[in-house]
């Protein structure tokens, strides 16, 4: 038997194991409820699990427009970095970013569920991207992207509207959009806020804190067979089975030693 030196070191790490293999288990549980479909909610649920595929529509002809980019849009997200490390190991850091959107609509085996994108992890490819280095006697690339680019030649810099970048330094713009027409899965846990059925209200949980968050299902908003809900759960589920059993059986050798 360990003695109470060890014992004050293992039972901790016993403890962290142990919880990592719960939550490894609860989000295989979540995983598995997932992946047998749960379809477009019948009734009211104050959390329910979502799983269908469409084609992106506009309610109420509701917009936005891209202050990067001037594109009007369902939903955009954009993002200017400025380059640090060097060539072959950039290290990205956000220089400006935003998003906004709008409650827009999913079109579905002939039913359209509305979908709330505040609070949903939207994971979709840039729709565009531009990787510069800032040149006030070059801006054509910059204008590929930017629906604004001003040029300062006594400051050396040039405006995209969003941020001001630098000559000299090296830059990448872009933006992700929803946009009327684009395939679109939507996964995981949500909110119900309407009778259920064909134009359903779907959204994510903005509340109950951050444990909520961590041990909930992501509502995730993504291209077909793209990196949705369920791969966020994969993800879980190896972090608590594969860091969590090993630290288990470590503490319990020593704990009660063959």
């Amino acid at each position: 038997m360990a003695s109470l030196a060890d014992l004050a070191l293992l039972l901790p790490i016993f403890a962290v194991g142990a919880g990592l293999i719960g939550y490894g288990l609860l989000a295989l549980g979540q995983l598995l409820r997932i992946r047998r479909g749960a379809g477009t909610p019948a009734t009211d649920a104050s959390r329910a699990l979502v799983t269908l595929e469409g084609t992106a529509v506009g309610v109420d002809d509701a917009t936005v427009t891209s202050p990067l980019t001037g594109r009007e849009a369902l939903w955009y997200s954009y993002r200017v970095d400025g380059h640090g490390g060097d060539l072959t190991r950039p290290d990205w850091t956000p220089v400006a970013e935003g998003r906004d959107g709008r409650v827009f609509g999913v079109e579905t085996d002939g039913d359209t569920v509305r979908v709330d994108p505040d609070g949903a992890d939207v994971e979709l490819d840039p729709t565009d991207e531009v990787d510069v280095v800032a040149d006030p006697a070059d801006v054509a690339d910059l204008r590929s992207v930017a629906a604004t680019v001003t040029v300062d030649e006594p400051a050396e810099s040039v405006d995209v509207g969003v941020a001001t970048l630098d000559a000299g330094e090296r830059y990448r713009l872009l933006e992700r959009r929803i946009e009327v027409g684009d395939a679109l899965a939507v996964t995981g846990g949500a909110s119900v806020n309407a009778a259920g059925g064909p134009g359903v209200l779907l959204r994510g949980s903005t509340d109950g804190g951050l444990l909520a968050r961590f041990l909930g299902v992501p509502f995730v908003v993504a291209s077909p067979r793209g990196a949705d809900a369920s791969e966020q759960l994969r993800g879980r589920v190896l972090i608590g089975l594969v860091v969590g059993l090993p630290l288990v059986m470590l503490s319990l050798v020593y704990l009660f030693p063959p």
